[in-house]
């Protein structure tokens, strides 16, 4: 390799480690949540060691300490994400140690290679712990069980003797054994990473079957019928009283318009525009209205309430209905019977 490429080379890997520090930093920045707060802890982990080397890079012979901080965020950050990847608290002592990693190796660009132990041995403590714990605590599998704390421990070590082998001041870019070191932790974390997400989803997809199971044995167990429909005014949900009311099954059910599919066309302007005030926050109480079912024309009485989201948002609508087309038939029969006697030109007497 020639002087000139080099020197080419150098500029370039720095600029290539900033750029990659940047963007683990903004994706700390980014991950929110409690199912990876770990992530976020990781993240910066990353960025600072990687943007630290990008500027170590640069100036090697004289390192400033703000470069030698940065590089000393990282091995309590990879224990701090560690705690939180078991799900376990991070205790205030351990957070501390953030701030204390990058002092110490603040103090082997100041103090020189005397101090280069002291964060040495700081460096294998905090990386061998994040080993210990990754190992006794994290749940059972290959990659959180086998490969995740190896790959932490063997970062640890790889660190640690880095940092005292270097001849002038303690400090040091990744050689190809600390880049290995490096890799193998990255891989190890992004597919433990991805094996944590698959559990949550899975045990999130679980929770919610379960809940819509019992939501399904509560409304098949209610004498009314049940519907819930969403924004859309399309069924998401039918219990067994609408499917003896409208001969539809539940499966054929879900999924259709409501206001299209089982409502007379003359009132689905009225029906739309009570609904946009249910989703607005209003409520409909005692409302009758002819639905159109397979066995003809019934009447129901409804009371209608908007659903909310976790977000606070309108998500959709409960409708419970009770079927009156018996006591609509008797009222008007009576309102008929009433409307004849009134018209009667003699007296109508009516005895039982």
């Amino acid at each position: 390799m020639t002087l000139e490429s080099l020197e080419l080379s150098v500029p370039l890997s720095a600029t290539l480690l900033m750029f990659v520090g940047g963007a683990l930093a903004v994706v700390g920045c980014l991950i929110r949540g409690e199912p990876t707060r770990f992530n976020r802890a990781w993240a910066w982990a990353w960025s600072t060691l990687f943007l630290g080397s990008a500027f170590l890079l640069l100036t090697p012979q004289q390192p400033h300490p703000a470069v030698a901080g940065l590089l000393g965020l990282s091995p309590p950050l990879l224990l701090v994400g560690s705690l939180g990847f078991v799900g376990q608290r991070v205790p205030s002592w351990v957070t501390a140690l953030v701030p204390t990693g990058a002092f110490l190796s603040m103090g082997l660009a100041l103090l020189g290679p005397a101090t280069a132990p002291i964060f040495s041995a700081f460096t294998l403590a905090v990386g061998g712990g994040a080993a210990v714990v990754l190992y006794r605590r994290a749940r059972p599998g290959w990659i959180q069980q086998r490969l995740l704390p190896l790959a932490m421990g063997s970062f640890a070590l790889v660190y640690a003797a880095g940092v005292v082998a270097h001849p002038d001041y303690g400090l040091t870019w990744p050689t190809s054994l600390v880049a290995l070191s490096f890799a193998l932790l990255i891989a190890a974390q992004s597919l433990a990473t991805l094996e944590r997400l698959r559990e949550e989803s899975e045990q999130a997809e679980s929770e919610r079957q379960e809940i819509e199971s019992r939501y399904r044995s509560l409304a098949d167990l209610s004498n009314l019928v049940v519907l819930v429909l969403d924004r859309d005014q399309r069924v998401i949900e039918w219990n067994r009283v609408a499917e003896a009311i409208y001969g539809w099954t539940r499966e054929e059910a879900l999924g259709q318009n409501y206001v299209e599919t089982f409502l007379p066309e003359d009132t689905h302007p009225a029906i739309l525009a009570l609904i946009d005030r249910i989703l607005a926050g209003g409520q409909a109480r005692g409302y009758e209205k002819t639905a159109l079912t397979r066995q003809g024309e019934r009447t129901l009485r409804w009371n209608m309430s908007r659903l909310m989201n976790a977000e606070g948002r309108s998500s959709g609508i409960l409708c419970l209905g009770e079927d009156v087309t018996e006591e609509r038939r008797q009222r008007e029969e009576q309102r008929r019977l009433l409307a004849a006697v009134e018209q009667a030109g003699d007296g109508v007497v009516v005895a039982d």
